[in-house]
């Protein structure tokens, strides 16, 4: 697994360069067939399909070239490949959330000795996926509440869910772990 990881990444960063678009497009299919092979969920879109609509139309509308009211199909292309990059970037987080468990790294961290570490790797992991369910939760139950222009008028109240329910995870988690005496003192 790390070398198919080091792999990813080198194609990941070879996409980035500016070198030719053929490449670039190459080394991120690549990506997605390596992927594939080691993990089909990892390959769904997070926050769901509706979420991406709006980057694809965003990067759609600056391939127009307004001063002549005409497309422009290599900076399409250029754009094209931007949104490509986000999606790989999201790929990499859900293989990262799928693959990597929670005991692995706890083994890893006992094994190297790094025992105050572990602690905070532990507690960041153990958050980012209690908060990923409650995110998408609360996205969830906002979209069906707040529809057209209630959607943008209300996101004060979206962004204060978000920062009240993840404060209070981490305030859970610290009592929890606290209890159960896995909160190391130094």
């Amino acid at each position: 697994m790390r070398f198919i990881s080091f792999g990813l990444l080198f194609l990941f960063l070879l996409s980035s360069l500016n070198l030719n678009l053929y490449v670039s497009f190459l080394s991120l299919f690549l990506i997605i067939i390596i992927v594939f092979s080691v993990s089909r969920k990892s390959l769904r879109f997070s926050g769901g399909l509706r979420f991406w609509i709006f980057p694809f139309i965003f990067f759609f509308i600056l391939s127009f070239d307004f001063s002549i009211l005409r497309f422009d199909r290599l900076s399409f292309l250029k754009n094209f490949k931007m949104f490509f990059h986000l999606y790989i970037f999201n790929v990499f987080v859900n293989l990262i959330n799928d693959l990597i468990r929670l005991k692995d790294i706890y083994m890893f961290f006992e094994k190297k000795g790094f025992r105050f570490m572990k602690f905070y790797i532990l507690f960041s992991f153990s958050i980012m996926k209690k908060m990923k369910v409650e995110i998408s939760e609360i996205f969830f139950f906002y979209r069906l509440n707040n529809k057209g222009f209630n959607f943008i008028k209300n996101i004060h109240m979206l962004v204060y869910s978000c920062i009240r329910n993840a404060l209070n995870i981490c305030y859970f988690m610290v009592e929890v772990m606290y209890l159960r005496g896995l909160y190391e003192n130094r």
